[in-house]
């Protein structure tokens, strides 16, 4: 008996505009480039596929500007996305960084705290499908600042 190899997708960043076009407020906006490649080093993280990319945008006001990010999105594999269960571990990630780190924002605000507590990367933006709605796919995505380039700026 000879076990069936394993499935091995290619994991492709795909209609960028609409997430960003959302979390911008902006629905003229428009990518005027972006390129992608792989964050870490290969098996530096098991759970998720994880991509730097840089998007070169216009905004409805003309105003040309990049944006660093990263996109976090299912790891390669049926037997990853088995043992992280990746449908369930995405929607808590999602939930802590458009969800309850907002919250606990707001609850700062309304307590007069001046300078709130910002403990993650700002959100760019999070899909489970391109289809919408709680259908879960290959096409889910967690798009937010890339830290890495932020951190390079500031130390340089």
């Amino acid at each position: 008996m000879t076990a069936e190899p394993a499935k091995i997708y290619e994991i492709e960043l795909r209609e960028l505009e609409p997430l960003l076009r959302k979390s911008l407020a902006d629905d003229e906006l428009e990518i005027l480039d972006y390129h992608t490649e792989p964050l870490l080093k290969l098996g530096e993280n098991y759970g998720s596929t994880i991509l730097k990319v840089r998007v070169e945008i216009r905004k409805n006001d003309g105003k040309e500007e990049s944006l660093e990010t990263v996109a976090k999105m299912l790891p390669g594999s049926d037997f990853q996305r088995m043992i992280f269960d990746s449908s369930y571990s995405f929607r808590k990630e999602a939930f802590l960084y458009g969800e309850l780190i907002p919250s606990y924002q707001r609850l700062e605000r309304e307590f007069g705290v001046k300078d709130v507590f910002y403990p993650v990367p700002k959100l760019y933006g999070v899909r489970f499908s391109l289809k919408g709605g709680d259908e879960f796919d290959d096409d889910a995505v967690i798009l937010m600042e890339n830290l890495k380039v932020w951190t390079n700026k500031s130390s340089g």
